[in-house]
């Protein structure tokens, strides 16, 4: 960055402005917000920005977009160390959108922890009336918990969503809330209350248009109806899903959270069918090309690529091709292990430990550990995030074996 040249008020004007109307751009076409937000940064790179907080924020904006995209996570990291070299911390909005912008790429990128700032930032925004921002940090938070394992994150976020919504009358809260909401129980397979949720959000946000909120909501559909056993109600919720897929498809939280989807009802239908005939050779390649691309697609948004490892290993294991499964579930594991992702790490185990177990299956340990081993883990793991549902599985797996 190259930034020399004295600004004139008429490109702090300009400034704003572009600032104002990147927003609403999201929402509308994600890809003219890119595509423009660049030709701005591009515009401006040989000024001195350094004093000018509309110039900053800008440039924080952009960096939020290259993020959101799945660009370039090392030209983030280095425009958000530029804005907060030069003074982000004494604003309270540049504060706001750093830590937002900060949070989503921790949040893609893996860097999974807990924030003792949280309430701080939080309060921050509100209190400066920043709610957007505000809003977005709040999920990008959440959805870090999650992936750690924290149940009771979703009851905590849901309820600041809810508190902005309700204080402020703010749609885009609320929109969030269910989105938040319904992805995480879906994550932690709280199933009890899931439809009705799923019901009033669709209701609150066919109001509101917003299609990427609407997208995530008929794909959590989809995948309740799969686990229900409704397998054409799950084909009639992700045909919904894919009116907005085109939109999505270059956002890889919502890219990936799709091609799951996709697989696992695919899975359904494949198991179901399953015969040595040229058709379902031709299903099993279509199969392993989706997870192919939903391993691709999930580097850029890691949260998922532990369940992408384990979603391929399950269609190499359908085919009897224990080697390739095995080798699956052990990077499955190891990019748990990795990013501290406790979530999705304790049902590897258990995958795992079954297949381990399988008589059918020539290997019986991984990394010279027996199935056992993975069995005893998985279930503590269950035990200590209180995965109700995943504790069923593992009672009826023993039971049965």
């Amino acid at each position: 960055m190259y930034f020399k040249k004295p600004l004139e008020n008429i490109d702090e004007a300009i400034f704003r402005i572009i600032l104002e109307r990147s927003y609403a751009q999201s929402m509308v076409n994600p890809k003219h917000f890119v595509l423009n937000s660049a030709a701005a940064a591009i515009r401006f790179r040989n000024y001195n920005i350094r004093n000018s907080k509309s110039a900053l924020a800008m440039y924080t904006g952009y960096a939020a977009v290259l993020v959101w995209a799945g660009f370039s996570f090392d030209t983030s990291r280095r425009i958000l160390a530029f804005v907060k070299k030069n003074g982000a911390e004494s604003d309270l909005y540049l504060l706001i959108s750093l830590s937002m912008t900060k949070a989503m790429l921790d949040c893609n990128t893996g860097k999974w922890q807990k924030n003792e700032s949280f309430n701080n930032v939080y309060q921050k925004g509100i209190s400066i009336g920043e709610l957007w921002l505000t809003t977005l940090y709040v999920l990008y938070y959440g959805f870090q918990q999650i992936e750690l394992g924290d149940a009771a994150v979703l009851k905590d976020v849901s309820n600041v969503f809810t508190e902005i919504a309700d204080s402020f009358e703010n749609w885009h809260a609320r929109s969030n809330k269910y989105r938040f909401s319904a992805f995480g129980m879906m994550k932690f397979r709280k199933f009890e209350q899931l439809q009705e949720l799923l019901d009033e959000g669709k209701k609150h946000i066919k109001g509101t248009e917003n299609k990427t909120h609407l997208f995530v909501l008929n794909l959590v559909q989809a995948q309740l109806n799969i686990y229900n056993g409704k397998i054409s109600d799950a084909v009639a919720s992700i045909t919904e899903a894919e009116k907005n897929l085109q939109e999505s498809k270059s956002i890889p939280v919502l890219y990936t959270h799709y091609l799951i989807t996709k697989i696992q009802l695919d899975l359904v239908f494949f198991k179901e069918q399953y015969t040595n005939d040229e058709n379902y050779k031709g299903k099993f390649k279509e199969l392993l090309n989706t997870s192919k691309k939903l391993i691709t697609t999930s580097r850029k948004f890691v949260g998922n690529l532990t369940e992408a490892y384990l979603l391929r290993s399950r269609i190499f294991y359908l085919r009897e091709k224990y080697t390739k499964a095995l080798k699956n579930l052990s990077l499955a594991i190891a990019t748990g292990e990795k990013y501290k992702g406790h979530l999705e790490l304790s049902r590897a185990y258990f995958e795992t430990g079954k297949f381990l177990s399988d008589p059918n299956v020539k290997y019986n340990e991984l990394n010279g550990q027996p199935a056992s081993h993975y069995l005893d883990k998985a279930k503590t793991m269950f035990e200590e995030m209180d995965l109700q549902w995943d504790l069923g599985e593992y009672r009826g797996y023993v039971q049965n074996h």
